[in-house]
């Protein structure tokens, strides 16, 4: 998924007015033109990755003025000229998008899946940040209508952008979908400011995009938000996203929480366990005979305290189980001539 503001900019360069910005309007450096972008990078990753699902976020600069109108107007004729002239394989970008009232589509409840997508062709989904772009045959969405969205800056809390706790989308023909969950976390106004807390070695919980931070966001944000995970996660430094990768993982198919972060406190660590001695994030500790996973263990394991200056392990319930049968087992052969002192510290051990 890219993020991208455009906006025009005919002044300085006549051919090839839309341009690929970031920041304020009045001083947003120029990233260079939006068609020359897509042709030198996102085109040759799709042409060699056939499965590859896109998601397009457009925010559109520069716009908010007398000539609003004619600005949007002349941003999306631009966008539909690229959207039909740029092809991949011989079919072009518009006949690529995803159409939410395609026929293919109506005997669904919900949304597709990504096999169905993959399937379909319709792998690219555009979503703007303007009513005005609305175009079912281009597949152009506007994002107040599918999307809800947490406020982009800071990650100390989880607040609404735009259309918080909405169940379902709004479209045209459409009013059951799910709304899907855009979720910022982004802890600065930029990224200098972020790369410092973002990018690094045995940074504190693994920094701004690492289990200690990014897992406790998401599921303050869920509290936030009526119970709706995020389906897209927006972040900074994407360089550095071992563990968010994993965190995605773990949202979607399971598995365990992440540990081996560097700690000072439990709240440093998705697990809320961080080792005293070692400064590491480890499972937190749990009964053998635990119904619910342990927090940093699979299922089937539980988490068992170090015995000394060391870090939590997680340990196999079955495992338990077996050395529980033997002492029992132990127990009933020695009988008498073992004692009850020595029947006790087996059954403890």
């Amino acid at each position: 998924a890219l993020m991208l503001d455009i906006m025009l900019n005919f002044d300085e360069y006549p051919e090839e007015p839309l341009r690929l910005v970031h920041g304020p309007s009045f001083i947003a450096p120029d990233f260079g033109g939006f068609r020359t972008t897509l042709e030198s990078n996102l085109i040759p990753f799709l042409d060699e990755n056939e499965g590859a699902i896109i998601s397009l976020f457009l925010e559109i600069r520069g716009d908010v003025s007398e000539n609003s109108a004619t600005i949007r107007a002349t941003i999306l004729e631009h966008l539909q000229e690229i959207f039909s002239s740029v092809v991949i394989n011989g079919v072009p970008l518009k006949d690529m998008t995803f159409k939410y009232d395609h026929e293919l589509w109506n005997d669904h409840e919900d949304w597709p899946k990504l096999d169905e997508i993959r399937q379909s062709g319709q792998r690219i989904f555009v979503f703007s940040d303007r009513s005005q772009f609305i175009n079912t045959e281009y597949g152009f969405m506007y994002n107040r209508q599918v999307l809800q969205e947490n406020d982009w800056e800071g990650i100390d809390v989880c607040e609404a952008r735009y259309m918080w706790r909405s169940a379902q989308v709004s479209l045209a023909s459409n009013d059951y979908w799910t709304r899907l969950f855009f979720m910022n976390h982004f802890c600065c106004g930029s990224g200098p400011e972020a790369k410092g807390d973002t990018v690094g070695l045995d940074l504190i919980g693994g920094g701004n995009n690492g289990w200690g931070s990014l897992y406790p966001r998401i599921q303050q944000c869920m509290l936030n938000n009526g119970g709706f995970k995020p389906n897209f996660i927006a972040l900074d430094w994407v360089t550095q996203s071992t563990e968010a990768k994993e965190i995605l993982d773990y949202l979607n198919f399971g598995g365990k929480l992440g540990t081996g972060q560097t700690c000072t406190e439990d709240s440093h660590c998705a697990t809320s366990s961080c080792s005293p001695a070692l400064g590491i994030c480890q499972c937190q500790q749990c009964p053998s005979d635990r119904v619910n996973v342990c927090l940093g263990c699979v299922s089937g394991q539980y988490c068992a305290p170090p015995g000394g200056e060391g870090m939590n392990t997680c340990k196999s319930t079955s495992q338990t189980q077996n050395q529980i049968d033997a002492n029992a087992d132990t127990g009933a052969d020695t009988g008498a001539d073992t004692g009850a002192d020595t029947g006790a510290d087996t059954g403890a051990d």
